[in-house]
């Protein structure tokens, strides 16, 4: 921000204050980030401000030579008011989050290359044309990311005038001259690639197309609303190999999103498919194979979460009413026991390869999808422990090499500048902590990186370090529930459940059992029943009996296939009722009529 002051203000037809500066002063504001002009005016007690990116956009549709000018004027309109503060505020976090995100895009983008050369300050030395043309045409981009962008460009003056024209070259030397702030340079260069762009393959000229939008936004060329409109329009037209990789990236998104397990798994199915396509296809790169390879064993351990839910699910339901554990259910546990052995032999080799690769944001990636998977582990023993009695509840031991992952991921992260990743990982090990119960721990993480995910909006991560905070996270709230379950009565529990929650729980019956959508009306039936027997017991007499014959629910193909047929008992008085009935209600009201009539008499 550059302030200035003038005794009494100029000012034009339109209203504008104006003032002059220098164009070499213009040029070095548009090159940072967010910046600003103020005016004082001191015959009236004001300030005024106006955005040089905006004013840079002014000049150029007001004449196509005012750069070759020594000084400009500028138009100042809008008050520094309260109100306009905020709005300064909006636009610099707007503008911020537009960076980061093109930073982790780019950096990302890079993975396309195969790891040639070791990435480090030392691989860079050399003062061969050749050597230095082999090594930017191979991993340029590579040792741009691994912030290495000042040595990328000491090697492309190496270069020779033919060499420097090849588009990949012109490419890599777009994207250092960016990372080093050389906007007007790297616009160059990502115009010299791109008059070659037949010469590029589509991953290429979408990341040169990238750079190019960046360096025309960071200029004042291009508004921030059409710089994010170009990148959307690029995802969309993705074709070929590169259109795989982005599916693979959208549909992950969309399996994370989905809590139905058999929805979940569907689109697991797909993601693994698509990783069969990607490790066939040749003309994919090893480090984009590998980061496709690490996102499908991130949703399969965010399934081995989905799993356990599932299976604490149908452990309190199926208590609620009365009913035993079906073998498919046992099943599903021996599946998923089975598949944590081979996931973690899996996600090993990958952060082997990871390692080999040397490319900071990929083994934090895989560090960072081990410890989801084992973080899933870790939930189900402490549930199994305080709410099963099933073994021994963890301890801080248990998570140690938990925490060494996260604080390596959180390492290379930083490497790679990528503050989402970072953040996404502290508050992994902040939910840790609080299962455990070291809620002093947790918390401190979470208030410690909650400004930096509001500052960044970051939504998932600024909730999720609220609900912890607030005593509210996904664990405290279960915790919570069974806790009420375990003292409530259980007659009183169902006697209080409303229509819409009798849904949600008869449509989880049908997932948890895997049965037929057709058979839902019967197990919504059956829970109305069981809250009416409920309501008797309460309110009428406690030694009341719903009865019914639950063969049919020891086999999946039998289980709600028919409507249930009810009948009522006295556990005190041993009355039976003779007729059975499928309205629950019916049976009720015949049942205490004629118990009522037998103990009158």
């Amino acid at each position: 921000m550059q302030v200035r002051a003038v005794g009494s203000a100029t000012r034009i037809a339109d209203g504008a204050i104006t003032k002059g500066v220098d164009v070499s002063n213009l040029n070095y504001l548009v090159n940072g980030t967010s910046a600003l002009y103020v005016l004082y005016t001191a015959d009236d007690d004001k300030f005024w401000f106006v955005w040089a990116s905006d004013e840079r956009l002014r000049l150029d549709k007001e004449s196509s030579d005012w750069l070759s000018r020594k000084s400009v004027t500028l138009k100042f309109r809008e008050e520094l008011s309260l109100t306009a503060l905020s709005a300064i505020h909006a636009r610099v976090l707007q503008e911020s989050r537009m960076r980061r995100r093109v930073a982790e895009t780019l950096a990302n983008s890079s993975l396309k290359e195969e790891v040639r050369f070791s990435i480090d300050g030392k691989t860079l030395t050399t003062t061969d044309s050749l050597e230095a043309f082999e090594k930017l045409s191979s991993n340029g981009l590579l040792f741009v990311t691994h912030g290495l962008a000042r040595d990328v460009l000491r090697l492309y003056g190496l270069l020779t005038d033919s060499q420097r024209n090849e588009p990949k070259i012109c490419a890599v030397a777009a994207y250092a001259c960016m990372s080093t702030g050389q906007y007007n340079d790297a616009l160059g260069n990502a115009g010299r690639a791109l008059l070659k762009k037949d010469q590029l393959d589509n991953a290429d000229l979408s990341f040169v197309e990238e750079v190019r939008d960046v360096c025309l936004y960071q200029l004042g060329r291009i508004s921030l609303e059409e710089t994010l409109q170009r990148a959307e329009t690029r995802a969309s037209s993705a074709s070929g190999s590169y259109a795989l990789i982005k599916r693979v990236d959208v549909l992950r998104f969309a399996v994370l999103r989905n809590q139905c397990r058999d929805e979940y798994a569907s689109g697991f199915r797909e993601l693994r498919s698509l990783l069969v396509e990607i490790q066939r296809d040749e003309t994919i790169s090893g480090p984009l194979k590998l980061e496709a390879h690490i996102h499908v064993l991130y949703a399969e351990g965010h399934l081995m979460w989905i799993l356990f839910t599932h299976a604490l699910t149908a452990t309190v339901a199926r208590e609620l009413l009365k009913v035993a554990v079906l073998e498919p259910w046992h099943q599903d546990v021996r599946n998923a026991l089975t598949r944590i052995v081979e996931w973690e032999r899996e996600i090993e080799r990958v952060i082997a390869q990871a390692n080999q690769f040397g490319i900071p944001v990929l083994i934090a990636e895989a560090l960072r999808t081990r410890l989801v998977g084992r973080s899933a582990i870790i939930h189900g023993m402490k549930f199994a422990a305080d709410r099963l009695k099933i073994g021994a509840a963890p301890t801080l031991a248990d998570i140690e090499l938990l925490l060494k992952d996260a604080n390596s991921a959180v390492e290379c992260y930083r490497i790679a500048q990528h503050l989402e990743g970072e953040l996404s990982v502290r508050m992994a090990i902040a939910d840790l902590y609080e299962m455990l119960g070291e809620v002093g721990r947790a918390e401190a993480i979470a208030r410690e990186i909650k400004p930096q995910a509001d500052a960044m909006g970051y939504g998932r991560i600024t909730a999720a370090c609220d609900r912890l905070l607030s005593n509210t996270s996904i664990w405290k709230q279960l915790e919570r529930e069974l806790d009420h379950n375990e003292k409530t009565d259980e007659d009183v529990q169902w006697s209080e459940m409303q229509g819409e929650q009798m849904k949600r729980f008869a449509a989880s019956m049908v997932d948890i059992e895997r049965l037929p959508p057709d058979r839902f009306e019967h197990v919504h039936n059956d829970v109305k029943a069981t809250r009416m027997g409920a309501i008797e017991r309460v309110h009428w007499c406690r030694h009341l009996q719903l009865l019914q014959n639950l063969l049919h629910n020891q086999l999946p193909q039998t289980s709600y296939s028919v409507p249930c047929v009810y009948s009522c008992g006295c556990a005190r008085h041993g009355y039976a009722s003779m007729t059975p009935s499928p309205d629950a209600r019916s049976a009720i009201d015949r049942f205490n009529t004629t118990a009522l009539r037998l103990s009158l008499n």
